[in-house]
């Protein structure tokens, strides 16, 4: 969300976007405890075990920027955060395209999972964060 690139490759799968990286990283910290992962319906949802302290080794403004996105976000809904996922994930791919072009791509990706409103909106949010800062 703020440039930072953390080494994972994205790719679409199944409605949104996936990255086998990250999904290793999450089994690992899962499997080892420091990581609680719940399946409710079709959502998954995730946090941390409070006694671990986690240092990254990525440096201070590395972790500010994490921080300030994990802040930012943390209070959406897991729908809600997949379609920013997605709407995210095709800005990237789609620098400079216009919005009907951004928006066509997502509900490429998501199908009918989000209306065209919706998506406009994730879209506009997205735009806005990259002013923010």
């Amino acid at each position: 969300m703020e440039g930072l690139d953390l080494g994972f490759i994205y790719k679409p799968h199944c409605f949104s976007v996936y990255s086998d990286a990250l999904d290793t990283a999450i089994n690992i910290l899962v499997a080892d405890n420091i990581v609680h992962a719940e399946r409710k319906g079709n959502s998954f949802f995730m946090d941390v075990d409070s006694s671990y302290i986690i240092e990254s080794g990525l440096g201070k403004e590395a972790e500010e920027k994490i921080n300030r996105t994990i802040s930012k976000y943390r209070v959406k809904t897991p729908s809600e955060t997949c379609l920013l996922t997605v709407a995210h994930y095709v800005g990237r791919k789609m620098t400079g395209r216009d919005l009907q072009d951004r928006i066509r791509e997502v509900q490429k990706i998501a199908g009918a999972k989000y209306n065209e409103n919706a998506i406009m909106d994730a879209i506009n949010e997205l735009d806005s964060s990259a002013f923010e800062g």
